[in-house]
């Protein structure tokens, strides 16, 4: 039986009116989304409840019982349900990438999720990220792979909606005892600028071999004032004394002097 539900949704600061999602409660409630805002509305009359409004706004949401656990910048923010009131209790997100999915655990008790470092299990009951899948072994590492919701099954399996520019994709992780839980062997990667290119070569390479790790250096990072000049002095250092990477990207690097001191390998008839 289909019936017509018309609820009084508020405007966000920008004048937007969009529906971009819902959610029913346990208690019969509809919870929406509009354009990083959270509201409750009662089914029957279709009036608005309450405004769910963190500071940081709202990225991703999930309901559990009575709360409302609301992803907000580097952290989860909870609400109560009824009363709209924020608890006074957060659970930080170390690490989070952003650009990531939640959902609630296959037993009720935990919270999962998956962005591009990983996937990971949160006890409701706990305080810690416990990383399950570590995303830079897997395709969720690659920079191509968008990741739109997580999904965990009964026998402890999780299936990861995820688009590429080729289209959507059911991404299937199982728990494997032939696969290595810490890769055997280690390749290093240095290049001056970061690459979506080579991060997607490094992506691709890695998930066909899972028993590798490799490690992608970029030295010019933003959050650092190191310099370029400062970078080639450390590496030539690294070079000299026969510790430098196994795969150097010689964009922007002195390639003649590296000839000439005799510290690259030749790879043309490999």
């Amino acid at each position: 039986t289909m019936t017509e539900l018309s609820i009084e949704m508020d405007k966000d600061s920008m004048g937007r009116l969009a529906l971009i999602g819902y959610q029913i409660a346990d208690n019969g409630d509809m919870v929406v989304e509009n354009y990083g805002t959270l509201a409750s509305y009662d089914l029957a009359s279709g009036k608005k409840k309450n405004s769910f409004v963190p500071q940081n706004g709202v990225d991703d949401y999930l309901l559990i019982g009575g709360t409302v656990y609301i992803v907000s910048g580097n952290e989860i923010v909870l609400y109560d349900l009824e009363s709209g009131e924020a608890t006074g209790e957060t659970i930080p997100m170390e690490g989070y990438s952003g650009g990531g999915a939640l959902s609630v655990g296959e037993d009720q008790k935990s919270i999962v999720r998956a962005d591009s470092t990983g996937i990971y299990r949160y006890l409701l009951d706990g305080s810690v990220w416990e990383q399950i899948v570590e995303g830079s072994l897997t395709s969720l590492g690659m920079p191509s792979v968008h990741i739109g919701s997580i999904f965990e099954m009964e026998n402890g399996d999780f299936l990861v909606r995820s688009s590429e520019d080729d289209g959507y994709q059911l991404l299937h992780y199982t728990f494997s005892a032939d696969t290595p839980a810490v890769p055997t062997e280690e390749m290093n990667v240095y290049s001056l600028s970061d690459s979506s290119t080579l991060r997607q070569a490094i992506g691709l390479y890695q998930r066909e071999h899972p028993e590798l790790r490799i490690n992608f250096t970029v030295a010019l990072d933003p959050d650092t004032a190191i310099t370029a000049s400062d970078a080639i002095r450390s590496l030539n250092t690294e070079l000299l004394a026969g510790k430098g990477p196994d795969l150097l990207v010689l964009v922007d690097l002195p390639i003649d002097s590296y000839i000439e001191k005799g510290v690259l390998s030749d790879l043309s008839s490999a």
